[in-house]
């Protein structure tokens, strides 16, 4: 008996501590398949994964993950009682060695995927120099203009 009552209690446990969280395969397929229009209103209907491809070309090194934003402080007295926002990241290598960086906001640790996406973050370093942009739509020039 009392081996099935500390079964029960870690079973109570286990189950209590499960988060909202998606997957982190679940939520890079949601990010990847996000109408770049919708992230981006001055862009066409576009699978977010497919136009980024077509922007930076097949020689780029492209490398997703799921993480918190950037916004967990460390102190688990602190983040304990907040709902981090997940994002997923795509981090891009191009060949000539610029980085590009970009942040999608998907939703939060305890709700899941909820919410309107939006781009979080984005960045392209070059020379140890960064370049912070707004709009998915001031990427293409960015990336040209950096090239001078």
């Amino acid at each position: 008996m009392k081996q099935l009552t500390n079964a029960a209690i870690l079973c109570i446990l286990f189950f209590s501590s499960v988060q909202a969280q998606p997957s982190e395969q679940k939520a890079i397929e949601f990010a990847k398949r996000l109408s770049v229009s919708l992230l981006d209103s001055t862009l066409p209907q576009a699978r977010f994964s497919e136009w980024l491809a077509g922007l930076v070309g097949d020689s780029a090194i492209v490398q997703w993950e799921l993480n918190d934003c950037g916004e967990q402080t460390g102190d688990s007295a602190i983040d304990n009682h907040r709902d981090i926002p997940i994002c997923v990241g795509v981090d891009v290598t191009l060949p000539d060695h610029r980085k590009l960086g970009i942040m999608i906001n998907v939703g939060t640790h305890d709700k899941g995927l909820v919410g309107e996406p939006a781009v979080f973050d984005m960045y392209l370093e070059s020379e140890g120099k960064f370049r912070t942009m707004r709009r998915l739509g001031d990427l293409e020039r960015t990336l040209r203009k950096s090239l001078r």
